[in-house]
């Protein structure tokens, strides 16, 4: 799928729930804060929030609250990683060293700063291919609208 000209949101695809899973170019747009079901830009409102809906073809983002709290959790495991190998890389050498905390504590904050986003952005695809993010009065399991 190529993504949609600047500002002009692609219609959203028909994808039935089984092929949005085989779907990583929506992966690869909503880690880049775009939407997963159109490809339009600005998911994103500032550095962390997502919007309520999406402006290309109304997706509403989050319908639970606590949606993201996989998301952080995955942002923090990346921390620990990182904090990790930065640990096991200088302490055999250096020893326990002053200003190791330092360097530990920033490595975790970096790490969970620049990795929050683009996590969400992922996490955000994953709740879309599962069904759980779709326009109000879809029904996520179908190929349509939902039927009364």
């Amino acid at each position: 799928m190529v993504p949609p000209a600047r500002g002009t949101p692609a219609p959203a695809p028909r994808a039935g729930p089984r092929s949005r899973w085989r779907s990583l170019g929506n992966l690869w747009w909503a880690v880049r804060g775009r939407c997963p079901a159109c490809g339009a830009r600005g998911a994103f409102v500032g550095a962390f929030r997502l919007r309520e809906r999406c402006a290309g073809c109304d997706v509403v983002f989050e319908r639970d609250p606590g949606s993201w709290l996989g998301a952080t959790v995955l942002a923090y495991a990346a921390a620990i990683v990182a904090t990790a190998a930065v640990a096991l890389s200088t302490v055999p050498g250096r020893g326990l060293y002053r200003g190791l905390e330092a360097v530990l504590a920033l490595t975790a904050v970096t790490t969970v700063l620049l990795t929050y986003r683009p996590i969400k952005g992922a996490w955000l695809w994953l709740t879309w291919a599962a069904g759980w993010v779709h326009r109000d009065g879809e029904d996520p399991d179908a190929d349509g609208p939902a039927r009364a």
